[in-house]
Order: structure tokens, then sequence, then C-alpha cells
């Protein structure tokens, strides 16, 4: 099982596996100032249908940005995210997900996700695709709840791609994309966000690192932490 990604696997869950995952976010706005945080997640497998998790990266909200997790220098809320998640698995190919978002602490603003991925694997190319619906049920008023702060509260969809490629034993590149927009206003310009990385497994430890930009454009359609450019460095083990 890959502990790289949010939803790391299609595969029956294996009852009592524990999935730790450590990241590094960096990310810089077209304003010139840049943000360091460090977020923490892990996942505990109840049995072969049901996996419970406790996350604070951006990665584990399938979002594409930084900013989440314990802040480090220069971010907007000194800790910028926990959510209490679930999985289950639904089919072969299929996990559903829900979850439970702090987006910032007194006063906390709360979102709801609820969505699913669908993954196939190909000989050494795996795709997953995941859409996922944002909703803000506590403190709607307060900027980042569910949007960007110039959308404070806005309810979203978002559709997360992702494939990756393994091109050698231990390790292969992958590509990821994120489209969200407003529900309030779906007439709005899309967020749009692409990333690039590369992962390295020696089992049961995996390293990855991508960077990319969370919205090509301006948009108030987001859910992410709003920056433009961003990095991660993360290491996850699975036993």
């Amino acid at each position: 099982m890959l502990a790289w990604g949010a939803s790391v696997s299609a595969d029956p869950f294996v009852p009592g596996t524990v999935t730790l995952r450590a990241a590094g976010e960096v990310a810089a706005s077209v304003e010139g100032t840049s943000t360091r945080s460090l977020a923490l997640d892990g996942w505990v497998d109840l049995n072969e249908r049901f996996r419970l998790g406790l996350t604070s990266s951006t990665d584990a909200r399938e979002q594409l940005g930084a900013g989440r997790g314990v802040c480090v220098s220069a971010c907007r809320e000194r800790y910028g995210g926990l959510a209490v998640e679930t999985q289950v698995l639904l089919g072969p190919q299929l996990v559903g997900h829900a979850a439970l978002d702090a987006t910032r602490f007194a006063p906390t603003a709360v979102a709801l996700e609820l969505g699913f991925d669908l993954h196939a694997t190909a000989g050494p190319v795996t795709v997953l695709v995941g859409p996922t619906l944002r909703l803000g049920i506590v403190r709607r008023d307060l900027a980042g709840a569910v949007g960007t702060p110039g959308n404070p509260g806005a309810d979203s969809g978002a559709v997360y791609a992702r494939i990756a490629v393994r091109g050698w034993s231990s390790g292969g590149v992958f590509a990821a994309a994120r489209l969200a927009i407003a529900l309030e206003d779906p007439s709005s310009t899309p967020s749009v966000g692409v990333a690039g990385g590369v992962f390295f497994e020696v089992l049961p430890v995996t390293i990855s690192a991508r960077f990319g930009t969370a919205e090509l454009a301006r948009s108030t359609a987001t859910g992410g932490a709003g920056d433009h450019v961003f990095g991660e460095l993360a290491v996850g083990w699975s036993r």
C-alpha cells in the first residue's frame, strides 16, 4: 500500500495496519509572500472495508497548495487545519470518503467533505479520479471556512485527478490536476491547479515530492490554501 497519496489504495484494507505521513509544505504567492508549514497525517484500518484518519496536510484533502498543518513561518493561521475522516471500500476500484475539516481555530470554522475516489491500474500506470463536495457547517462567515479569503464560506465542488507511472522497481513519477467551482456562483471562473512529482519506495517507507501551482488563474472557487506556487516533501510509513 502506497503511503504517498491521500487515498492510497482501492485494495481491501488490512485490519490493524497503521499508515503515518509527515509533509513539509512550502508556498509562494504572486504578492511575493511565502509560507512554510509541517503537516502530519495518520490512518488506521479497522477492518477490510473501513479506515479512520486524523489528517492535517493539503494532500490528504486532495487539494493542491500549501499552508495547512503547523505553521513554521508566515502562514495565515498558526494552525491551518485538522480533519477527522473515514474511508470506506465500496468496490474493487472505488473508495468513498467523508471528513469534518476544521480549517482554523479560536474561532473555529468547520467544513463537511463528501466524495469518492475511483482507482484504475494498467501495468505500471495507476489513475485516480475523485470528485468531492465541500460544505461549510460552522462559522461560514469566516474566510477560509471552505473558500478563499475573498469568498468566505463558499460551498464548492471539486474534481481531483492523478496519474502515476512506475518508471522503475522502487518508484516513479506522477502528475495531478484539480478543478473547483463555487456552488453559490457556478458561473464564476473555476479554480484550476496542476502539479507533478516523484515517489520512491523502500518499504515500509515511501518518500515523495511534488510541486506545482494551486491556481492557474485567480478565482473565488477554491477550497485550498490559495497560494499559487507550492512544493511538498513527504515521508510515509505503513505497517
